[in-house]
C-alpha cells in the first residue's frame, strides 16, 4: 500500500464527510462513511448498522451527536451509545479532530 495515496484519499473522503455534514447532506454522508468503511476492509456489518443508523435517527443527527460525546469523554459516550469498533473508529477519525483509529481485535483486558 502506497502511503502517500492512501493519504490523498483520506484527505479527500475527509473532506468529502466535513462538508457533507457542514451542508447538512445525508446523502453523500452516507456515501463517504460507506467510502470509508471499503477503504478500511470492514464494511461486513458496520454498512448494515451504518445504514440502520440512518433509517432510525438519522445519519447527520447520529454523527454530530458522536462527535461532541467523543470529545467530552467515555462516559458520555456510553450514555449517548456512541457506536465504538474498528469500522465507526475509521468514520471518526476522518470527522472529529485528533480522534485516532483503533482496532480492538487481539486486545485483551484482564480482569
Amino acid at each position: 500500500c502506497d502511503w502517500g495515496k492512501t493519504r490523498l484519499l483520506l484527505n479527500d473522503i475527509s473532506i468529502c464527510l466535513r462538508n457533507a455534514i457542514k451542508n447538512m447532506d445525508n446523502e453523500v454522508c452516507l456515501m463517504a462513511c460507506s467510502r470509508i468503511l471499503q477503504w478500511g476492509g470492514v464494511s461486513r456489518g458496520n454498512q448494515e448498522r451504518l445504514e440502520e443508523i440512518d433509517r432510525t435517527e438519522g445519519l447527520l443527527p447520529y454523527l454530530l451527536k458522536a462527535k461532541e460525546a467523543l470529545q467530552a469523554d467515555l462516559k458520555k459516550c456510553l450514555e449517548e451509545g456512541v457506536v465504538m469498533n474498528s469500522g465507526f473508529t475509521k468514520i471518526y477519525s476522518l470527522y472529529v479532530d485528533d480522534f485516532v483509529i483503533y482496532d480492538s481485535r487481539g486486545l485483551r483486558c484482564a480482569i
